[in-house]
């Protein structure tokens, strides 16, 4: 319920900065700074390519982090315990009294997406 509040998660492991700046974009409390569908994975496609080249700035970044540290695998494992007698089922939250986002100047937008333009746009991604 933190991230009502505007809290965001810390990365809490090693990441190259190209995907961290990726992260947080993805993460921002105000959506139209979030990258679009499209965007995300045209900026996945080239992180996928940049792999492949030992001259990016990606490449040299992972391999900055493999040899910093070889056990990424088990950095960030979590071990969760439950409660014999706890009931875990999914369930509807009241969020109708939440608090504004701390760092969020969000406000309602009333749009309409005409079907042909949907079309397309779905088209075009697909492709």
């Amino acid at each position: 319920m933190r991230i009502c509040l505007g809290y965001r998660p810390k990365i809490r492991c090693e990441v190259p900065q190209l995907l961290l700046d990726l992260m947080n974009k993805c993460i921002d409390a105000e959506p139209q700074n979030r990258p679009t569908a499209k965007e995300l994975s045209t900026t996945l496609y080239s992180f996928f390519e940049d792999l492949k080249n030992k001259k990016t700035e990606l490449y040299k970044q992972v391999k900055n982090i493999k040899n910093l540290d070889k056990n990424l695998l088990t950095y960030g494992q979590v071990k969760y315990q439950t409660h014999p007698q706890a009931i875990y089922t999914s369930r509807s939250l009241n969020l109708s009294k939440l608090s504004k986002p701390v760092n969020a100047v969000s406000r309602l937008i009333d749009y309409e997406i005409p079907n042909d333009q949907v079309n397309e746009s779905c088209y075009a991604i697909l492709q």
